[in-house]
């Protein structure tokens, strides 16, 4: 049996087992949720799905939530580490680096370039992304939640796929904190803390907080010895907490992060030499071709250069064969040639203030919530070069946030600096509740300013065909004048409908929004002293409307069972295609949004049968999903007949699937974990054709679905060995994920030997806790990541119809550590 149907087989049975357990017993039982004991592993989770906190249990949505422990306790330290406990949730990287995350669930996540189909919030707030990435960190977290399923009639931005949610702990009206420190494999050393200090009693709180990493990198540069995929950075948040009254609160919350890193290590996976005229011909003959132009001849001065240019295409192209050969050879993936010294540089910081009145009871509007939620973000010299071509020569080398001064990548306050308040969010809440009805009605409005955006520079080909010979140049026009404004005006209400069916609740929920894309372009002129702006013309404007809904009904049927039927429509905004250098039929200048609908069936039990209880949720969805938006591409009639790439709303798709998630509870000691879910995607419409690399014509509607595995689950064990106050807790738990093969490569068509397809991989991971350890108030820990070495791909880049290569980046080696936390005041 395949490992992965052996999975599948092992938690279906489980679960079967799980819910024919109880049943008749927990009918008999009091109307109240059933109350696990603290230590049973099975509390009652808060969470805040619909902007109320409410147990996990009662929310007719699927979500798989963390509490602080529990992220320390399955190693949960960074956006990759979710998904090996969420089912249908999974992550790659993004843009080459892997500070970028994109999550996708239920087949919804970021492709082709287009945005994201699940945001992140932190504190309430929709993540403000930049080139360092996202500067969420795990650390000194309340908790972790993850909304599976269209959002958007209760909070921020609409999505298709979902929401990740992270909330700080905040401040509260105890004295104190902790401090812990890790030291592992690659030299790893991490300090982080929290101090807890209230300042005027329960009235004015402070909480600081903060981390230190350290970690040697562990993909070596075969040419310059650097030390890519290390950890540097510091990051700390500041919150505080006021409130005079019940009625009236104020939290502020500024958190930053400085980060100065190697950047990500971006391996050859394959290199074809036929596939761009480049490389296809002598290189005599290409420059030749190149300096047909007489005033490319004149610029270029080829009667000087050609041979040293064809000399530069030659040795490319023999670095180029020599690594795949290495890679195709079994050579080791955790090293790889460079071109330059890489790194990812800069500071971000976020700004944050939300507001909370409670008037009280109000006729009609019931127990009355006003809530005003800002935040605002910068960054500062933000940079980064990286390797996305796999050469230790100039071919495919983004140079991000920098200024051509003099010729020479500079960073200045220009190409990576960006203002407080040119970027910021407010939303704007007013809800209530009582006995029957619970509602909310919102505003959010996010702006986006950007006076000048620099293109990334980016050498290709060794400088064969740079003017002058090894002048660097930018990819693209500057961009002035930018402003995006995205508008959402929704609400939602619950009607509770105990009066005609004891249990029963209605919820509906509607959004209607509006956004507009505005800016200018210009072509970059390098002079001595920097960049001006060549002349400036409007770039392609946007205004866009649509709406989003969400109707539920769910029922208690007994205390501890709740069934919902849910049906949704969410979307990801539309966008603009730059403009072709000459008319072309059939060129659009914009693209509309995505659009998702879906229904989902769930149920949600809590079950006890002697000394065995338990937890088990599932999920049933199929959505409909139209308007994707993929590219297109465009053939020039006209000579030199070239081809022009755009984005346009040219396909659909089906997707449907399960999730379940099993909590399994013997007696105190022992807690199995079970998850597993199943995903099914595919085109139903995708017009046109691809022509690989090999001249081979393949439907588009035969493209592999990217970031989507059809099998994931994850085995959980949990034995607390030792519990006493004067010894302490000592626990061992380990988690075993495992997930079925997944695309990772948007032009998988393009590429006949798949190397964007990744196989079916697993993960292990395994702890040891000592908690309290002999009365001390210290809590140890033992941890190993990624025990039995798995190496899997997290991210492929395939530029084979531009640069000839697609190059990709693993997952990390196995790691282990040990961490010390002393906690302290109450």
């Amino acid at each position: 049996m395949s490992g992965h149907k052996a999975i599948v087989t092992a938690l279906l049975s489980a679960s079967g087992i799980a819910l024919a357990f109880p049943a008749a017993a927990q009918e008999s039982q009091a109307s109240q949720p059933p109350q696990a004991d603290p230590g049973s592993g099975l509390g009652d989770i808060v969470v805040t799905a619909r902007k109320r906190e409410e147990s996990l249990q009662n929310v007719p949505v699927a979500i798989t939530a963390f509490g602080g422990e529990a992220l320390r306790e399955k190693n949960i330290d960074t956006f990759y580490d979710v998904p090996l406990h969420t089912p249908g949730l999974t992550v790659r990287t993004a843009s080459a680096e892997r500070s970028g995350a994109d999550f996708f669930i239920r087949g919804q996540g970021s492709t082709y370039g287009s945005g994201p189909g699940v945001v992140s919030y932190f504190s309430d707030v929709p993540a403000f992304g930049s080139l360092l990435g996202n500067n969420i960190q795990f650390y000194d977290l309340a908790s972790v939640q993850v909304l599976k399923g269209p959002q958007g009639t209760l909070f921020g931005r609409s999505t298709t796929g979902g929401a990740v949610l992270i909330e700080p702990a905040r401040p509260t009206a105890d004295f104190g904190g902790f401090v812990e420190v890790k030291a592992g494999n690659y030299d790893m050393r991490e300090v982080t803390g929290a101090l807890n200090v209230p300042l005027v009693g329960d009235v004015l709180m402070l909480r600081v907080a903060g981390n230190i990493v350290r970690r040697d990198g562990f993909t070596i540069s075969s040419t310059t010895g650097q030390k890519l995929d290390d950890r540097r950075r510091e990051s700390y948040r500041v919150g505080l907490l006021f409130r005079p009254s019940e009625s009236f609160e104020n939290y502020t919350l500024f958190y930053g992060e400085h980060i100065n890193e190697n950047a990500s290590g971006s391996v050859l996976l394959e290199f074809n030499d036929t596939s761009i005229a480049q490389f296809a011909a002598p290189s005599n003959l290409v420059i030749a071709g190149f300096c047909a132009n007489p005033a490319v001849a004149i610029a270029a001065n080829c009667a000087g250069t050609a041979a040293i240019r064809a000399a530069r295409l030659d040795a490319l192209h023999a670095a180029l064969n020599a690594e795949e050969a290495r890679i195709k050879g079994g050579g080791s993936i955790r090293q790889t040639p460079t071109a330059y010294q890489d790194f990812l540089r800069g500071s971000s910081q976020v700004l944050q203030n939300t507001t909370t009145i409670r008037p009280g009871e109000v006729p009609v509007l019931g127990d009355l919530m006003i809530k005003n939620i800002f935040a605002t973000g910068r960054t500062i010299k933000a940079a980064s070069t990286r390797e996305i071509g796999g050469s230790p020569l100039p071919h495919g080398q983004p140079i991000n946030g920098q200024e051509l001064i003099g010729g020479v990548p500079t960073i200045t306050n220009r190409s990576g600096t960006t203002k407080f308040f040119d970027h910021f969010t407010e939303e704007v809440q007013l809800g209530g509740g009582s006995p029957t009805v619970d509602w909310l009605v919102g505003y959010f409005v996010e702006v986006d300013k950007n006076p000048l955006s620099f293109p990334p520079i980016f050498p290709a080909f060794n400088n064969a065909f740079s003017i002058p010979l090894d002048a660097l140049a930018y990819q693209g026009q500057l961009v002035l004048n930018q402003k995006d404004i995205d508008r959402g005006l929704f609400g939602q209400a619950t009607v509770k409908l105990d009066s005609l069916i004891g249990g029963l609740s209605v919820t509906a929920g509607y959004r209607k929004s509006k956004s507009t894309r505005r800016s200018f372009n210009a072509p970059a002129v390098v002079t001595p002293t920097g960049v001006v702006p060549g002349v400036v013309v409007p770039g392609v404007g946007l205004k866009e409307k649509v709406s989003s809904y969400n109707f539920s009904v769910d029922y208690r049927a007994a205390s501890n069972l709740l069934l919902y039927a849910a049906t949704r429509k969410g979307y990801k905004p539309g966008g603009v295609n730059p403009p072709p250098a000459e008319p072309i039929p059939g060129a659009l200048t914009s693209f509309r949004p995505e659009i998702l609908k879906d229904v989902e069936l769930g149920a949600k039990y809590d079950w006890e049968s002697g000394v065995v209880s338990g937890r088990t949720n599932i999920a049933l969805y199929k959505q409909w999903y139209s308007d994707i938006q993929r590219n297109q591409i465009l053939i020039n009639p006209n000579p030199p007949f070239g081809t022009v790439t755009q984005v346009a709303n040219i396909a659909r798709a089906s997707i449907k699937g399960l999730e379940l998630e099993n909590v399994i509870q013997v007696g105190r000691r022992l807690t199995f974990t079970l998850n597993y879910s199943f995903t099914d995607a595919k085109y139903t419409r995708y017009p046109g054709t691809t022509t690989d690399i090999l001249g081979n014509v393949i439907p588009n509607v035969e493209a592999p679905y990217v970031g989507t595995p059809k099998h994931q689950g994850t085995l959980g064990i949990r034995f607390l060995a030792v519990e006493s106050d004067n010894v302490g807790n000592v626990s061992i738990s380990g988690d075993l994920y495992r997930q079925s093969r997944v695309w990772l490569d948007d032009q998988a068509l393009q590429d006949p030997e798949q190397v964007g397809k990744q196989k079916a991989w697993s993960n292990l991971n395994l702890r040891l806790d000592w908690n309290n350890a002999g009365g001390t108030g210290i809590d140890a820990g033992l941890f190993a990541r990624n025990v039995t070495k798995n190496v899997h791909l997290l991210g492929v880049g395939n530029l084979i119809n531009n640069l000839g290569v697609i190059t990709g980046i693993y997952s990390e080696p196995r790691t282990w550590g040990i961490e010390l936390r002393y906690k302290f005041g109450s």
